[in-house]
C-alpha cells in the first residue's frame, strides 16, 4: 500500500499562483501563513496579489425586463449608476429555458499587494485593518462589481444579494 498525502501549495522564490479556499481575500494571506507556518516577511515578499471571483447568473438578453431600482437593496456610499435596473422576466422565455437567466458571468475583486500591504502583512494585522487599508486606496469589492454589471444590464439586483449575501 502507498502512502498519499494531500498536496500543499509551497512558497516559491518567485512571485507565483497560490488559490486557497476562503471567503475573504483579505484573510487570504493570513490563512496561508497559519496554514503552512510561513513568516509573514516571506508570504509578502511573494505576493503580488489576492484574486477573489464568485459567479452569477447571467440575465437573459431577449426577455430581460426594466424595473425601477428598488433602494432599499442599494447599499453602496456612491450614488446609483442609474434610477432603472434590469430583472429576469417572470416566466422566461425559449432562449433561456423559461428561467430569465442565460449563462454566467464572473464577478472579481483583487487586492493588490503594495508597501502598506506589505507592511501590514508583516506586522501581522488582521484581516479587517488589510481590508480597510486596500479599500481606502479605491479596491473594488465583489458587490461593487456587481452592482456595476447590474447597471450595465447583465445580471440582476437578487442574483448579486444572492451570490454576495457574506459581503
Amino acid at each position: 500500500m502507498f502512502d498519499v498525502e494531500p498536496q500543499h501549495h509551497r512558497p516559491s522564490k518567485r512571485r507565483s499562483d497560490i488559490l486557497l479556499p476562503y471567503f475573504s481575500i483579505f484573510g487570504t494571506v493570513l490563512a496561508y501563513q497559519q496554514a503552512q507556518g510561513v513568516e509573514p516577511f516571506l508570504i509578502a515578499s511573494a505576493v503580488a496579489g489576492v484574486m477573489g471571483q464568485r459567479l452569477c447568473r447571467r440575465l437573459c438578453p431577449t426577455c430581460r425586463r426594466e424595473v425601477p431600482l428598488d433602494r432599499k437593496w442599494y447599499d453602496l456610499a456612491d450614488p446609483p449608476a442609474r434610477d432603472t435596473v434590469f430583472e429576469p422576466a417572470e416566466g422566461g422565455c425559449d432562449a433561456c429555458s423559461r428561467t430569465g437567466y442565460k449563462g454566467r458571468r464572473a464577478l472579481f475583486e483583487v487586492l493588490e499587494v503594495d508597501e502598506d500591504i506589505e507592511s501590514a502583512i508583516i506586522k501581522r494585522e488582521n484581516a479587517t485593518q488589510i481590508q480597510h487599508i486596500s479599500l481606502s486606496k479605491g479596491m473594488k469589492t465583489l458587490r461593487e462589481d456587481g452592482w456595476a454589471k447590474v447597471f450595465k444590464g447583465v445580471t440582476s439586483v437578487a442574483e448579486i444579494r444572492r451570490v454576495t449575501e457574506d459581503q
